[in-house]
């Protein structure tokens, strides 16, 4: 029905890691069409969704690294190729075809395989009764809400320069909320150094609001949109921000943060 695997990358006699050759042909964007395949026999969409939920179920437990793989699912999941494109540049996945059934690779060479069948639905999909799944879609209910935005452009754009904000003391006493440093990275490729608490109270819907207020930012709360993204994932709004070393689990309600982590945040306009 289709394939999963994740491998490292080989070492070299000196102990130096590099990627297979296939990664000479650079990054290509995330491609959606020309994808086909056909199931061995006619398949339901219920049918091809328990394979999709076992698949993503399971795939942390393969080689590489469980937060790839999440951003991997966020990017499959995703509707709008734009977002789950960024989602990929985000976590630092590397496509060397554009296609994720070819295999992605992640900045320490860990190789990621997504079968075909978590992709696109076979040309030969049953209706079987039951609702049909679309093209790249998610099977399990999705997490994340989807938005509008502009592609950013990717970290390892070497012709990039992320401008960091310089805020005056009045400034900061707006946009911080406490202690713990992290920077918010904007699409626009605009670094802002903050401090923010993390006892629980702070959240991303508040972040947001004080990130939009900021006399800095050349954009508006009702004219733009805001997305945040950490290691693939998308946070919405509820999600509250705590500390690396905080006793918490990180799942849809919460999200620890590296001490001066990056916290991705995509902007577009409505």
């Amino acid at each position: 029905m289709g394939c999963c695997s994740s491998a490292e990358a080989n070492s070299d006699n000196d102990g130096q890691t590099f990627r297979p050759s296939n990664l000479r042909g650079g990054n290509k964007p995330l491609k959606r069409k020309g994808i086909r395949w056909t199931a061995d026999s006619p398949i339901t969409a219920a049918e091809l969704q328990r394979q999709r939920d076992t698949f993503w179920d399971t795939a942390p437990s393969y080689e590489g690294r469980p937060e790839v793989w999440q951003a991997i699912h966020a990017a499959v999941s995703e509707s709008d190729l734009a977002l789950a494109q960024s989602i990929l540049d985000a976590a630092g996945v590397t496509l060397p075809t554009g296609n994720l059934a070819d295999g992605c690779y992640d900045e320490l060479g860990n190789r990621y395989v997504v079968p075909v069948y978590c992709l696109v639905d076979p040309t030969n999909l049953s209706s079987g009764g039951a609702d049909p799944v679309t093209d790249m879609a998610s099977t399990s209910t999705s997490l994340y809400t989807h938005i509008p935005y502009s592609p950013p452009q990717t970290n390892d754009d070497k012709s990039v320069v992320h401008s960091v904000v310089s805020s005056t003391t009045e400034e900061k006493s707006n946009i911080d909320s406490g202690s713990y440093p992290i920077t918010i990275r904007l699409s626009t490729s605009l670094d802002i150094n903050i401090k923010i608490a993390t006892d629980g109270s702070e959240t991303i819907g508040k972040l947001r609001l004080r990130l939009m207020a900021h006399p800095s930012l050349a954009f508006a709360r009702d004219s733009h949109y805001l997305k945040f993204i950490y290691l693939g994932r998308i946070l919405d709004d509820q999600v509250k921000l705590y500390d690396e070393d905080a006793n918490v689990q990180n799942d849809r309600n919460n999200a620890k943060i590296a001490k001066e982590g990056v916290l991705q945040a995509l902007v577009a306009r409505k």
